[in-house]
């Protein structure tokens, strides 16, 4: 009986679903391209370079179960040389974060990577790696 019950609070923890992950919604434009968390394989954004706009952007809205009003926040993309090509800097965990694909567009890179980044307390940052795009 106790290997039952045992199973059975595993089985609904397994199915449960957590309220304390870490996620973030990407849009693009005002369109919700993925809904991710810290538990997301490896997402990759395709963008096809010949439907690219002027004024398009990537927009992206962080989440943690601990959000923090004034911390500075920094959402920063870098090109497959590690290079810097845009960058959004704030304050707030929650404050909307975007930037212009113009600026991906300019580096001549097609692979990018999105970091989220927070200074904690002062001196420690929290760096976290959100998604991954692809210019086709």
């Amino acid at each position: 009986m106790r290997i039952i019950i045992l199973l059975l609070f595993l089985g609904i923890n397994y199915l449960g679903k957590a309220d304390t992950l870490t996620f973030w919604h990407v849009y693009y434009n005002a369109n919700l391209v993925a809904e991710l968390n810290e538990l997301s394989n490896e997402y990759k954004l395709i963008i096809e370079k010949s439907k690219i706009k002027k004024g398009d952007s990537i927009t992206v809205y962080y989440f943690r179960d601990t959000p923090c009003s004034s911390c500075k926040s920094t959402l920063q993309v870098q090109d497959n040389n590690n290079q810097e090509v845009a960058v959004w800097n704030g304050v707030g965990t929650t404050t909307i974060k975007k930037f212009a694909i113009e600026d991906l567009l300019k580096s001549g890179s097609e692979f990018f990577v999105v970091w989220y980044i927070e200074e904690i307390s002062g001196t420690k940052l929290l760096k976290s790696r959100l998604f991954k795009i692809k210019i086709d």
